[in-house]
């Protein structure tokens, strides 16, 4: 492992590959993994670990011999890495000036956990899990028990509604919400937004009945009209909703 880590490779992708080999890897440098099992460990594409051992076995950095198995079926390669003879002993890494050498029982844990992504993936998790843990925790669900405080009834009278009807919609208000069973985090953020849209639907428009809009009232003068045609009666006989 510690050999992996002092190789320059070209690439963030080959140096991985390496590293993953090396993990493999007894102390001759052999081992035998599969491109498959690679690419999962590496969490590459097949494609790309079959391009970077072409490259790295060009490179020196390691050697690859084919095996074949009973019957001539092909089975992985045996893969040795090149420990004796490092490709780059010019790109070697030192140590610092008085800095410990790192052997490589302590280098391996380290850089277990990012070939197999176990240390984001814990990290991520428990980043997720404590803060949705501490919204849980915060969340509340309102209780039977609850009404408009006078600040929250006196926003209700701000948006343009009236006192008669804030105690009617604090009842529709408690009713749904207790029968959702949501829990929130700020009851009186949720309640403000129950005004507004009440207030919103009080200010708009009537709606069409059946596309239409509702029936306008006769004119006085359309009135007028349909009398002078009937000078006779008092009491004309007409459908008055046909004289539009």
């Amino acid at each position: 492992m510690t050999w992996a880590m002092r190789q320059t490779v070209g690439g963030a992708t080959g140096k991985l590959i390496l590293l993953a080999l090396a993990e493999y890897a007894d102390e001759h440098g052999r081992c035998f993994p599969g491109q498959d099992l690679i690419a999962a460990r590496c969490e590459l594409k097949a494609r790309s670990v079959r391009e970077w051992l072409s490259k790295l076995q060009k490179d020196g950095f390691l050697v690859r011999h084919e095996r074949r198995l009973e019957g001539g079926y092909k089975t992985s390669d045996e893969i040795v890495l090149a420990l004796e003879s490092p490709a780059q002993d010019a790109a070697e890494i030192s140590p610092a000036p008085g800095s410990p050498e790192l052997d490589a029982a302590e280098i391996s844990p380290a850089f277990n956990a990012i070939l197999t992504g176990t240390r984001c993936q814990v990290t991520c998790k428990r980043t997720y899990q404590d803060k949705h843990t501490k919204a849980r925790a915060r969340k509340t669900r309102l209780t039977d028990e609850w009404q408009p405080s006078q600040s929250e009834r006196n926003y209700a009278l701000k948006q343009g509604l009236r006192e008669a009807d804030i105690d009617g919609m604090a009842e529709d208000f408690r009713n749904y919400w207790i029968g959702k069973g949501e829990p929130m985090a700020d009851w009186t953020r949720t309640w403000q937004r129950w005004c507004r849209t009440n207030a919103q639907r009080s200010r708009a428009p009537p709606k069409r009945m059946n596309g239409h809009h509702p029936p306008k009232p006769l004119s006085r003068n359309i009135v007028d009209d349909i009398l002078a045609d009937h000078p006779e009666s008092d009491e004309p006989n007409f459908d008055v909703s046909r004289a539009h």
